[in-house]
């Protein structure tokens, strides 16, 4: 596995790509690795329940997190059905998770129908399951949290917070919970709200925060400092050209890239705010509305396969080739 040093803080290379794949009415987590396409690998037993996520585990990307059943369950990236590990054995679902960045603890959301809309931690090991769970934040009205991560050191958590049924609040707090303040306020609808992703994005190497600060129909991505200072203006976008995720950076921080909904081109957005350009047209229409950066290669869903493409849009190739199973990006 191989690494680049940008601005000093090394970046390890992610050797695999986590997928969902459906077949027959099943799904399961199935890895690319970063060698030339047409390689997907089933990872985990097949399940008729739905798969939440899957995340890597940060900075090697030798583990995969997901979830199903309000489980949080664990795999080895180069690990086999049957090799499963439950980190987390909770009777409410979670919505949302992620690892921090040493790897050490499991960050994740809570929603249900009575008060516990809060964001907990538990050691990424699994020793301290459902019960043993450290409050991070518990919003006092309970309303529900969501799409929580770490920056990139591990220092601050970002998270959102349902307002109403037409916006939501964009948090940030310590990572032990301390120092909690709303930093922006975007309009939303609660059907647009994908519990499971974040709609704030950390970049990889500094404490700026993009988020889409307006509605689906019309949004408009910024980023700013944690303390809600120095906004930027990166692009006005059409409907359906969708939302800042944690994998839409750059590994430099240079660009955020997005798919454009009127010709599914993909495009790359300046972090600096001064420009929005043309990245690749894809040879198969890519229906993602977020394509997903990993190890300097970027990859977006045209269902049924995965496609991807170097930085400068070269490169394009289909990951997944012909095959009965209907695979996305999560």
């Amino acid at each position: 596995m191989g690494g680049v040093r940008l601005g000093g803080i090394a970046v390890v290379l992610t050797q695999y790509v986590p997928l969902v794949g459906t077949s027959g009415g099943n799904n399961a987590i199935y890895t690319l690795s970063q060698s030339p396409g047409q390689d997907p690998t089933q990872r985990t037993t097949p399940t008729a329940n739905n798969v939440i996520g899957p995340v890597l585990y940060p900075p090697d990307g030798s583990k995969i997190l997901f979830s199903h059943t309000g489980n949080l369950i664990e795999i080895a990236a180069n690990g086999s059905p049957g090799d499963e590990v439950m980190i987390w054995d909770g009777s409410t679902g979670v919505t949302g998770f992620t690892y921090s960045p040493d790897g050490s603890t499991i960050l994740f959301t809570i929603s249900d129908a009575g008060t516990r809309h809060n964001l907990y931690t538990i050691p990424a090991d699994g020793t301290d399951q459902s019960g043993n769970e450290v409050s991070i934040y518990a919003d006092g009205s309970s309303r529900q949290v969501c799409g929580a991560h770490y920056n990139f050191d591990g220092s601050r958590i970002a998270f959102d917070v349902l307002l109403s049924a037409t916006s939501i609040g964009v948090w940030v707090c310590d990572a032990d919970g301390t120092n909690a303040a709303q930093q922006a306020t975007t309009v939303t609808a609660f059907s647009q709200i994908q519990f499971d992703q974040p709609i704030t994005a950390w970049m990889n190497l500094s404490s700026r925060i993009a988020w889409n600060d307006g509605p689906l129909s019309a949004p408009v991505w910024k980023t700013m400092l944690d303390d809600g200072t120095s906004v930027v203006t990166l692009a006005t976008l059409a409907s359906g050209d969708g939302r800042p995720i944690w994998h839409t950076w750059f590994q430099d921080d240079t660009f955020i890239s997005r798919v454009k909904s009127s010709d599914q081109s993909i495009h790359k957005v300046a972090a600096s705010g001064v420009g929005d350009s043309l990245l690749i047209t894809p040879s198969s229409a890519a229906t993602s509305s977020s394509p997903r950066q990993y190890g300097g290669r970027i990859y977006w869903q045209s269902s049924p396969d995965i496609w991807s493409c170097l930085e400068d849009g070269t490169d394009e190739r289909n990951e997944t080739g012909a095959s009965a199973v209907s695979f996305s990006l999560l």
